[in-house]
C-alpha cells in the first residue's frame, strides 16, 4: 500500500498523474512501485528496514555514475520518508550465458577504478571486509543455517570454529578494492549491449575475489564449470589492464575460498529470509547453494572438519 506522504512526493517530482503499480520485492524490506505515463516509466524505492539503506544506495549510487558504470539515474530523493525515484531498467532478465564475458571484464573495472577513489564513497570505504565482516558471514550460516535450518548439534558447530577462523583470517589479508558484495545474477544484466548494475547500497572495501565468486558460483544461475576458466581470464585481464595486478594461480585458490565463504553467507541468507522474515520462495535455493559448497569443499582439502559436519554421509 502506498501512503499519501510517498503519493505526494511523486507528484511534487513532477510525475503527478503517472499510474502507481506496485512491483514485486526481494530479499530486503525495500517496497518498490513502478511509476509510468505512456511509453515513459520509472521505479520508486521506499521504506526503512532489513536491507533497506536507502542513503547508502544513493551514496554508492552517485560514487559509481560518476566514474561511468551502468547504475540507474536519480531523478529525485527524499530521505525524509525515505524514497528515491530512479530510471527504470525494465523486466530485470538474468543474464545469459554469452553476457557473462562483458559482464566479468565490467566487474574488473568497478573493482580497479572503484577502489582508486574508494575515499570519494565513505560508505565503501569505512566498511572494510575485514576478519570480523568474514567472521560474520560463517556466525551468520552457523545460526542460521547449522543451527536454524539443519538442526544441527552446539558443540559440533562451536567445533567448527577454528575453520571459520582460517576462511576469514585469509580473505581479510588479500588487497582491497571496491567490492558491490551482492554481485550475482538478479543484480546485473547487460541491456543494449551495456552492463547494468543494482542493488550496491551494502557495498564494501575488500578482495577483489569476492564479487567474482558470487557471480560465478552463484545459486541462481547455471554457470557450468568448464565455462569458470575463460571468465576467469578474462577478469585478469580487464583487472590489469586497468592498473591491477593479480598473481593468477594465488587468485584461483583464493577465489575459490571466497566463494565458500560466499555460500555460506548466502545459506544464512536463504533460511534467515525464509524462516524468519516468512518469504519461503528463498527455500528452493538451498540445494544449489548446499550442491556447490559441497563441491567447494571436497576439492579444497584444507577444510576436513568443516566438510564432515555439514555433508557428513559423502
Amino acid at each position: 500500500m502506498i501512503t499519501s506522504r510517498l503519493k505526494d512526493f511523486i507528484g511534487d517530482s513532477d510525475f503527478g498523474g503517472w499510474q502507481i503499480q506496485s512491483m514485486g520485492g526481494a530479499g530486503s524490506d525495500r517496497i518498490f512501485h513502478r511509476i509510468q505515463k505512456g511509453e515513459n516509466s520509472a521505479v520508486v524505492m521506499s521504506r526503512t528496514g532489513h536491507g533497506a539503506h536507502i542513503e547508502d544506495w544513493l551514496e554508492v549510487q552517485g560514487y559509481l555514475h560518476d566514474l561511468g558504470f551502468g547504475v540507474p539515474n536519480v531523478y529525485a530523493h527524499d530521505v525524509s520518508i525515505p524514497a528515491v525515484i530512479f530510471e527504470d531498467f525494465g523486466e530485470f532478465h538474468q543474464p545469459e550465458e554469452n553476457d557473462y564475458g562483458l559482464i566479468v571484464r565490467e566487474l574488473a573495472r568497478l573493482a580497479v577504478l572503484g577502489g582508486r577513489n574508494i575515499a570519494e564513497c565513505p560508505v565503501a570505504a569505512n566498511r572494510p571486509f575485514d576478519f570480523q565482516a568474514f567472521r560474520w558471514e560463517s556466525e551468520y550460516f552457523a545460526e542460521q543455517y547449522l543451527l536454524g535450518f539443519r538442526k544441527m548439534d552446539g558443540e559440533l558447530v562451536n567445533s567448527l570454529s577454528s575453520d571459520f577462523d582460517l576462511i576469514a583470517e585469509k580473505l581479510s589479508q588479500l588487497p582491497k578494492y571496491f567490492t558491490h558484495r551482492d554481485f550475482q545474477s538478479t543484480n546485473v544484466t547487460v541491456i543494449n549491449g551495456t552492463v547494468r548494475i543494482i542493488d550496491f547500497q551494502s557495498a564494501h572495501f575488500g578482495p577483489a575475489e569476492y564479487d567474482l565468486a558470487s557471480l560465478l558460483w552463484d545459486p541462481y544461475a547455471q554457470i557450468p564449470d568448464d565455462f569458470h576458466r575463460n571468465l576467469i581470464s578474462k577478469y585478469i585481464d580487464e583487472f590489469e589492464k586497468h592498473g591491477g595486478f593479480i598473481d593468477r594461480e594465488e587468485f584461483a585458490s583464493n577465489l575459490e575460498l571466497a566463494a565458500v565463504s560466499r555460500l555460506m553467507q548466502a545459506l544464512g541468507a536463504f533460511c534467515f529470509l525464509s524462516s524468519v522474515k516468512g518469504k519461503l520462495m528463498f527455500t528452493a535455493h538451498i540445494p544449489a547453494a548446499e550442491m556447490r559448497l559441497k563441491k567447494l569443499l571436497a576439492g579444497n582439502g584444507r577444510f576436513e572438519k568443516l566438510k564432515k559436519a555439514i555433508f557428513p554421509m559423502e
